[in-house]
Formats: structure tokens, sequence, C-alpha cells
């Protein structure tokens, strides 16, 4: 496998991390089949190509559940999920990404597809996905997680609540910013939490 180059960094995370508001240099992609409810104070992408089907969410072991989403992915193709991440990145003006689920890691038992998208695309086509530093959110993120716990079996039912701009929103279509993007010279450090393939 001959390692992809992407001239841009690709982190995850879950839709409440308070860390995300803190920078702006990263472009915020949901991955997700349904949105968050409540506004988050964050401008935002959105892409359901990545997410997995409600077929794949209504399994319950994880196992089976990573082997069918990897097939998914398989499906897609290196060359088409990586010319998704470059095109979320380029009408982001070329900004670094995270992509963003609704699961908090740190609870125990929890697992989620942005992880197994992370170890996929290392193996695929080598590009290291890190997890963004996690920081307990003051605002509302709420949607239903695929959590997969003996207490958490419902599956999310599919609304489809549209993207949460800011309280003022640009002017400029959904992607781009109204501020001019970061040079590489320019991106601050961005501490990960965790390295590719890791779940806490």
């Amino acid at each position: 496998m001959k390692p992809v180059t992407l001239g841009f960094r690709v982190f995850t995370s879950r839709y409440a991390n308070a860390e995300l508001a803190e920078h702006p240099e990263l472009a915020k992609v949901g991955i997700t089949l349904g949105e968050p409810r409540g506004q988050l104070p964050y401008w935002r992408q959105h892409t359901r190509l990545l997410a997995p089907s409600r077929a794949i969410l209504g399994l319950e072991d994880e196992a089976k559940f990573e082997e069918t989403y990897r097939a998914m992915l398989d499906g897609l193709g290196v060359e088409r999920v990586v010319s998704l991440l470059r095109s979320l990145s380029r009408d982001a003006g070329g900004l670094d990404l995270v992509l963003l689920c609704f699961e908090d890691l740190a609870k125990p038992d929890h697992w989620c597809h942005r992880s197994m998208l992370g170890r996929w695309l290392g193996e695929r086509a080598g590009v290291v996905v890190d997890e963004l530093k996690e920081r307990p959110a003051e605002f509302p993120a709420t949607g239903t997680a695929h959590q997969r716990t003996p207490q958490h079996r419902q599956r999310r039912q599919g609304s489809e609540a549209p993207s949460n701009p800011p309280s003022n929103p640009p002017s400029n279509p959904p992607g781009e910013r109204t501020d001019p993007p970061a040079t590489s010279q320019e991106r601050p450090v961005v501490e990960p939490m965790v390295k590719q393939g890791s779940l806490w």
C-alpha cells in the first residue's frame, strides 16, 4: 500500500466536545445519518456518505458492526473516500478536518464508527487519524447515539434536523469561511488525545 498524501490533517471527535469551539482552524464535518439537536457553537459541514447505513446501525455486536462497516467503506473505495475528504477540506479553504459523531468514548463499553473509519483510513490509505483532545461541553448536542450498552438499544429514527449554523450565520455557502483560512504556518498546534485505532 502506497500512503496517500492529503496535504491536511484528519481528526475525529464527537459533536459535544467543547474543544471544537476553540479550533476555528479545523473544519468540522458530521459523518452521521442524523444530525445533532440543539445549537452548536461552531459551523460545520455534513456528509452521510461515511455514515453507517441503518442496517449496520442495527447491529449490536461490535465486531460484526466493524466488519460490516468496513465492507461498506471497501465498497466505496479508497479513491472515493480520499476524494471526499479532499473536497471537504477544499470547500473549507484547505483546513484540517475533524470528523464528528455522537459517542463519548470515555464512557465504558462505548464505541463508534469514527474510530473504525480512522483505522480503515490508516490501513487502506496510510492516513493517520487522531482523536481530538476532549473537554466537557457547556452546550447541548443531543441526539440518539448508537451506544452499544444494554441500557441503550434504541436506534436513531431518522429525524433530519438541519445543520446548526451560528446565531449570525455567514452569508456565503455552507463549508466556506467568512474569514481567511489560516495558512499552514499560522495553524496552531492541535493536541490529539489518542492515536488512530485506540478506543480509550
